[in-house]
């Protein structure tokens, strides 16, 4: 029973070592990804200059780089110009009352 009670009391720590799932912080990500979120938004800046379309936060670019379903470059960079052109077109009344929203709401 007390040799039981040892390797149990000895596998505890092994199994939440194992079971532990060590994420990058938000800032980490920000921060190692920096320099193509910078080359996205310049993309994104190159199909509409309008604020209330085009997203300044970081982490909206930061998602097509950490999304696994994206396996190149040009994939991303295709998804990023796809949701653009969406946001200009069919979700601009959608956008710019969010945008709205938000300003008059921080204001």
């Amino acid at each position: 029973m007390i040799v039981k009670l040892i390797l149990l009391s000895a596998t505890i720590p092994l199994l939440a070592t194992a079971f532990s799932t060590s994420s990058p912080s938000l800032q980490s990500l920000l921060s190692t990804h920096q320099s193509e979120i910078a080359s996205l938004k310049q993309l994104a800046t190159s199909l509409t200059t309008d604020e209330s379309i085009l997203p300044q936060n970081d982490v909206f670019y930061l998602r097509y780089l950490i999304d696994d379903t994206y396996t190149n470059p040009q994939q991303r960079e295709d998804a990023l110009k796809s949701n653009v052109q969406w946001r200009m077109n069919e979700g601009s009344s959608i956008v710019k009352a969010a945008h709205q929203a938000i300003r008059l709401a921080t204001s």
